[in-house]
C-alpha cells in the first residue's frame, strides 16, 4: 500500500502539479494566447488567459492532462511519480464543473456542432446523443462556460 505522508509522494505531486500547469501555459504561449497570471489558491494552481478560438482552447485545456499521460510511463523507474500523474490525469478529465474535462468536453462540443448540450454534467445519453445524432432537442439552452463563444467575451475578460 502506498504511504502518502512520505516526502517522495509529496514531491511527485508538487512536480506533477507544476508541470501539469506548465503545459497549459506553454502551450497557450506557443498558440500566441496572452497569459495573463499564473498563481496559486487555495483550490490549487491556476492561470489566467486571455480567450482563443475554440481550438485554441481545446488544445490549451488538454495539454496539461496530456502532460500528466506523458509523465506517466515514467511508473517503471519511479512508481509513485507514475501513479501520481496516472490520478491527475484521469480526475482532471472527468467532466466536473471548473475541470480540464468539463472545458475540454464544451469545446468538444462546440467544435463539433452541439452546443445545445449543457456544457458540464454528466447526462452522458444526452452527450452520446449530441455527439452522434446531432441534437439533443431545443429544450436545451446556449453553450455553458467551459469553453466560451470567443465572439461573445469582451476582449479584456479573463478565461
Amino acid at each position: 500500500m502506498q504511504d502518502f505522508s512520505n516526502v517522495s509522494y509529496w514531491t511527485a505531486a508538487l512536480i506533477a502539479v507544476a508541470m501539469h500547469e506548465g503545459a497549459h501555459a506553454a502551450t497557450a504561449t506557443l498558440l500566441q494566447v496572452k497569459v495573463k497570471r499564473v498563481g496559486i489558491n487555495w483550490r490549487g494552481p491556476y492561470i489566467v488567459r486571455k480567450t482563443g478560438s475554440v481550438a485554441q482552447n481545446l488544445t490549451i485545456t488538454l495539454a496539461g492532462p496530456l502532460m500528466n499521460l506523458a509523465l506517466m510511463f515514467f511508473w517503471t523507474r519511479f512508481p509513485t511519480f507514475g501513479m501520481v500523474n496516472l490520478v491527475l490525469a484521469v480526475t482532471n478529465l472527468l467532466p466536473f464543473k471548473g475541470s480540464d474535462g468539463a472545458r475540454a468536453f464544451g469545446c468538444l462540443k462546440q467544435l463539433l456542432g452541439t452546443a445545445q448540450v449543457p456544457a458540464t454534467g454528466l447526462d452522458l445519453w444526452k452527450v452520446n446523443r449530441a455527439m452522434w445524432v446531432g441534437s439533443t432537442g431545443p429544450e436545451h439552452g446556449p453553450p455553458g462556460p467551459a469553453c466560451p463563444d470567443p465572439t461573445q467575451i469582451p476582449a479584456d475578460q479573463e478565461f
